[in-house]
């Protein structure tokens, strides 16, 4: 009988060992980006219609973004943001990094640079995100 409830109890800290590193091992993963899907079409206007699918593990931090340096002349213009489930992200005129996780859920914003902007949306761990935005010169 001893050794029944020994297994036992070796067989539950086993299995609490287990959760345990499983649990640690998620919530300490980095952000990952798995696969960026970019099509872009250049209009007969000159206008660079650019659209990029996002296959990401974001678990760090409140907010997905990509920078865009060096853009001379250009601006951006229509950026949009729209995730696996259809949810059309609401586009905010001032996007405020400082704000919190709840205030970005279903959001997203540019914000100008020195060198260029930054595209940024709400995240959300292993979401699926397309981004679409123009891209006009002068």
């Amino acid at each position: 009988m001893k050794k029944i409830y020994s297994k036992l109890l070796m067989g539950i800290i086993l299995f609490a060992i287990a959760i345990l590193f499983i649990f640690c091992e998620k919530t300490n993963a980095a952000n990952t980006i798995h696969k960026i899907n970019m099509d872009v079409y250049i209009n007969p206007e000159g206008v660079a219609e650019i659209t990029e699918v996002w296959e990401a593990t974001l678990t760090q931090g409140t907010e997905g973004y990509k920078p865009y340096a060096n853009l001379g002349n250009c601006k951006i213009t229509n950026f949009s943001v729209r995730d696996d489930s259809g949810v059309t992200y609401t586009n905010l005129s001032n996007w405020d990094s400082n704000k919190s996780f709840d205030s970005k859920i279903h959001k997203c914003g540019v914000i100008n640079k020195s060198d260029g902007i930054e595209s940024l949306w709400g995240t959300f761990p292993d979401a699926c995100v397309g981004c679409s935005l123009f891209m006009l010169g002068d």
